[in-house]
């Protein structure tokens, strides 16, 4: 009877590193999503509005949620310090805090992104804005494919791996 329990609670414990593998995933899927709408609304409100930087950062961080509103957040909270610090350093230091999952293609892009805002003419931000959000989406589209196969390949690895255990256990 304990071997049926511990063969089960091995299943289990396969099924549930798979599940969170996927989690993470996803989350990580949503959050190069955000990033592309929160950088449309940006290249939006940079050409029709003109809007400064300091309340186009309030209003990204209003317009997402999770670790992007909270990115936008630190990058608008870190602007008193622009005077000290070159605003590249403020956004790639909310990058840091606030993007530990993100791929280092997407966390390069990004930084790309940051080194330009607020420093060149409109026209640059725009086109750097445009291939962050080129790259980001390009990037998305690949882990929304791998995830579609890693759901099946690491729930299928998982129960063979548990069943493998479940037959040594009994």
């Amino acid at each position: 009877m304990l071997r049926l329990l511990g063969a089960m609670l091995v299943m289990s414990a396969c099924f549930a590193a798979a599940q969170g593998r996927n989690r993470r995933c996803a989350q990580e899927l949503d959050t190069l999503r955000q990033l592309e709408r929160a950088l449309e609304l940006m290249s939006a409100e940079l050409s029709l509005r003109l809007t400064s930087l300091p309340e186009l950062l309030k209003r990204l961080e209003k317009n997402s949620h999770g670790p992007v509103g909270r990115f936008f957040g630190g990058v608008a909270a870190s602007m008193e310090r622009l005077g000290e610090l070159p605003f590249a350093e403020l956004w790639n230091a909310a990058l840091e805090r606030n993007f530990t999952e993100l791929d280092g293609s997407a966390a390069e892009a990004l930084r790309a992104l940051g080194s330009v805002l607020g420093r060149y003419e409109l026209e640059a931000q725009l086109a750097a804005a445009a291939d962050c959000r080129a790259r980001l989406h390009a990037l998305a589209e690949e882990k929304s494919a791998a995830l579609q196969e890693g759901r099946r390949l690491s729930l299928g690895l998982s129960a063979a791996f548990g069943g493998l255990v479940c037959i040594l256990l009994l």
